[in-house]
């Protein structure tokens, strides 16, 4: 039997709501065995990759793999200790045993996303962790411009393409790759423009904060929305019916 691999940033997080978000409803009717759901907020798009990579012993010719790609911007600093990645599954996976859950660390994650670290938690490589912990989180922010820079380059998207591009065209599995945002133009990414043309809309929880008057929803928060979650969920429903119960 297949398995579902969702693999991003807090756009793909299973999340703990009343209302279930898009990952929770594709997971509900998925017609497979299990779903694996690794994300983490800030996360940037080389670490997602390296976490895909690093999963495809494990992934099958009948699974299907989503995977998003955030703003290339993202800055990630190393951990000094490895964290676990999984954030859920109906698998029988134990944190306490997967080091030697047959060898594999697969399942683990080496990076945190700069926008993540706090001088509270300052759980970085001890040569960064330090200096870090020493400065205020804007001069930090001046840090890794430089690196932001380079990640949101040309050079960047145009390799990220070919790299896509080929993955797609060797791998055996179903694959989608998607955006919440428009900094890339491809037939390998669907990026916002897309999803919101097939969908019809774009709805946000910063819209459901504007539309209520601070009633419903958060001042600047970008993530899906209620009426969003459910929209998305049906969209890859619908384009991908032969691995979801309709």
């Amino acid at each position: 039997m297949s398995k579902l691999w969702i693999i991003g940033d807090s756009f793909t997080g299973f999340g703990n709501r009343p209302n279930k978000n898009w990952v929770q409803q594709v997971s509900d009717k998925f017609k497979g065995e299990s779903f694996i759901v690794k994300s983490k907020p800030s996360r940037d798009f080389q670490t997602i990759l390296d976490i895909f990579l690093r999963n495809l012993k494990n992934i099958s010719k009948d699974d299907f793999v989503i995977l998003v790609v955030p703003t290339l911007s993202r800055v990630r600093l190393p951990r000094y200790e490895k964290a676990w990645d999984i954030e859920y599954t109906n698998l029988k996976i134990e944190f306490e045993t997967i080091d030697t859950w047959e060898g594999d660390n697969s399942h683990f994650d080496y990076f945190i996303g700069s926008k993540s670290y706090r001088k509270e938690t300052p759980f970085l490589d001890f040569r960064l962790a330090e200096p870090f912990f020493e400065l205020e989180d804007d001069e930090v922010d001046k840090m890794i411009q430089t690196t932001e820079i380079i990640n949101d380059s040309d050079a960047s998207k145009e390799n990220y393409i070919e790299i896509l591009k080929s993955l797609k065209e060797y791998l055996p599995f179903e694959i989608f790759i998607w955006s919440w945002n428009n900094e890339i133009e491809s037939d390998i990414i669907i990026n916002k423009n897309q999803i919101e043309k097939e969908i019809g809309f774009w709805h946000t929880i910063y819209d459901e904060w504007k539309e209520t008057n601070g009633l419903v929803g958060t001042e600047g928060d970008h993530h899906f929305s209620k009426k969003m979650h459910n929209a998305f969920a049906n969209y890859l429903i619908k384009k991908f019916p032969q691995f979801f119960n309709v």
